[in-house]
């Protein structure tokens, strides 16, 4: 009954798909069908990669390069568990266990059907076959003790599907509160992020660590090499005493790098053996490579550790969700604070009038910018600058930007324009996007479009410039430059937005795409306005080219009549950013009555498909 019903359940979830696929367009439909297909054969593919493979490099593998090959599957595996966690995190699912509980299934058959149901995932798809196939050569390899490693690669399975099932859970009913659920989809998606950097920050210190010392240490054997050499020159050995005594020397050189070889991968190797064994997730290496020095007892133990651990965890989930649907779990109750009585005289943040902005594009502005303060998708936006500030922070003081030359540095900050406008990339080339049924309010307005589209752009520019002003603060501290290449920096934010804004504009305008509420995933994307998207986005570095030229022409002055004290990259960015204002003016009118024509359009577009 339950084989049957598990088959009934997969058939509805394929044809709810393949429905949402036909709606999404013709092409998204071709597109999807070959991913499928492709996504079938890479399967395949990649068990027969892995049995071939294993079997030819399995055979001279020692068992520290079975804990090491056990690892990267084991890191790929979770990297694609993390993306498809916060894809799931941002969609609904196709048949959640609330649906289920209105067929005749028990609570119980449901919650199992659901996890079956759950584990047709593409990271599972993609990987399982892989360490079957490999599990197979390590039998044909090393012996039949490697048969173990199949209940081992099914223990770990069940251990990361069932703490997986469990962290959704426990998420839903978390995020059943939709405010609570925007806030949790933004937390744990930064939170990922910079999770991710982590590696990279220690990988950059090693090597900076390691760099120094370095530094430190005389160079024994390039000073040996000069004595060998001054000797030569002064007659104290002859030609073929020197070649024999610096073979001599080139052969300790070569063993003493390789022994520094050994000592580093042995240290990995530790470091690898104690990790795997203290986190539950790396027992599945560690006991490959103890099978493969054939010592069974720890197979045998981590398996059953992990059995145990995916079992309580599923019987945690279960008894949780049990509570959940019958009523029994806790209820918040929060008593509202009595608001203290405002100021007759407070001026509300739609009356806000902002310099040489009209009174309705002030509006606009500060109605989009509550909006972004509030929603999820600008949450992620503003913690931008903070994800940026680890990773650039970090390849500037663990790196080698102190080596950076003084000419070099002012480029750097060109660069930081760069990720500013890759930072609001989400929110400039679909700036309606985002206000899905909201932007009813701006067709039904009595006012211009163009003071809309000015609005909208005003919104941004906040959030962009503050990235900026942090990120060239945190330039200027660990890397500094001329103060006058600073300042140009600074006033090439305003052509670089302005023209920015334009192209998202169009692209907002020609290839509106609906957002999904406290997400910055799309509803049901087609071909063409993602590749108008697309389109924008790879022009968008279009617009760095000027203060680009302007830098490298100020160098060029420099060097070819050696005068410094022009600022010639100023005096461009100025005349540049003059010229970008009364182009964003002129443009912006054009745009505004092309947005008038597309209305209807761009509504059917971010708001009937969002709902």
């Amino acid at each position: 009954m339950i084989r049957q019903q598990l088959a009934t359940i997969l058939w509805l979830r394929w044809r709810i798909s393949y429905n949402q696929w036909r709606r999404a367009g013709r092409l998204n439909a071709i597109l999807t069908v070959m991913f499928s297909w492709f996504l079938l054969f890479s399967s395949v593919a990649l068990f027969l990669a892995a049995l071939i493979g294993g079997i030819i490099g399995l055979s001279y593998a020692q068992p520290d390069h079975v804990l090491i090959i056990w690892d990267v599957i084991v890191s790929a595996f979770f990297f694609m568990w993390i993306i498809g966690l916060l894809t799931e995190l941002q969609r609904s699912e196709l048949l959640s266990l609330e649906k289920l509980l209105h067929l005749p299934i028990s609570l119980s058959g449901a919650f199992l059907l659901n996890y079956l149901t759950s584990l047709a995932s593409l990271r599972v798809i993609m990987l399982f076959p892989a360490m079957l196939g490999l599990c197979l050569a390590s039998v044909v390899t090393h012996g039949p003790a490697m048969l173990l490693m199949f209940p081992l690669v099914i223990a770990f399975m069940l251990l990361v599907t069932a703490l997986t099932y469990q962290l959704r859970g426990w998420l839903a009913m978390l995020m059943a509160n939709k405010r609570r659920r925007r806030t949790v989809v933004a937390a744990v998606t930064v939170s990922v992020i910079l999770l991710c950097q982590v590696p990279n920050m220690i990988n950059l210190a090693f090597q900076s660590r390691r760099k120094r010392s370095g530094a430190d240490k005389p160079n024994v054997q390039a000073m040996a090499a000069d004595e060998l050499k001054q000797k030569r020159n002064s007659g104290e050995l002859t030609r073929e005493e020197y070649e024999q005594q610096l073979d001599e020397l080139n052969k300790r050189r070569d063993a003493f790098r390789k022994l520094e070889r050994t000592r580093t991968y042995n240290r990995v190797v530790y470091y690898l053996n104690v990790g795997n064994l203290v986190i539950p997730f790396g027992w599945l290496p560690y006991s490959a490579a103890g099978l493969a020095k054939g010592i069974v007892v720890p197979a045998v133990l981590t398996t059953i550790g992990m059995s145990l651990l995916g079992g309580v965890s599923l019987w945690r989930s279960y008894h949780t969700t049990l509570r959940f649907y019958t009523g029994q779990r806790k209820i918040e109750k929060r008593i509202a604070k009595p608001q203290p009585p405002q100021s007759p005289n407070r001026r509300m943040l739609l009356e806000t009038r902002l310099p040489c902005f009209s009174e309705h594009a002030s509006a606009v502005a500060a109605a989009s910018l509550q909006s972004l303060l509030r929603a999820p998708e600008g949450k992620m936006v503003l913690v931008t600058p903070v994800i940026l500030i680890c990773v650039f922070g970090s390849t500037i003081v663990f790196g080698v930007g102190h080596e950076m030359p003084l000419q070099a540095r002012p480029f750097v900050g060109v660069g930081v324009l760069a990720m500013t406008m890759f930072g609001i990339s989400q929110l400039m080339v679909n700036v309606f996007g985002f206000d899905r049924n909201g932007f009813r309010a701006y067709m039904l307005m009595p006012v211009s479009r163009r003071d809309v589209l000015v609005g909208k752009n005003a919104a941004v520019a906040p959030i962009a410039f503050g990235m900026s002003v942090v990120m060239l603060a945190v330039l200027q501290m660990f890397l500094p430059q001329h103060f006058t290449h600073l300042v140009a920096t600074l006033v090439q934010f305003v052509p670089v937005f302005l023209l920015y804004c334009l192209i998202g504009n169009t692209a907002s305008i020609a290839a509106p795409v609906g957002m999904s509420a406290g997400s910055v995933k799309p509803v049901q994307p087609k071909a063409v306005p993602m590749l108008i998207q697309m389109l924008a986005l790879f022009c968008s570095p279009l617009v760095l080219v000027p203060p680009a030229l302007w830098l490298g022409a100020e160098l060029l002055l420099q060097r070819v009549t050696g005068v410094t004290v022009v600022p010639l990259y100023l005096l461009l960015s100025l005349g540049e950013a003059a010229l970008a204002i009364w182009l964003y003016r002129r443009v912006v009118t054009a745009q505004a009555r092309w947005l008038f024509q597309r209305e209807p359009r761009i509504l059917q577009a971010v708001s009937s498909l969002a709902e």
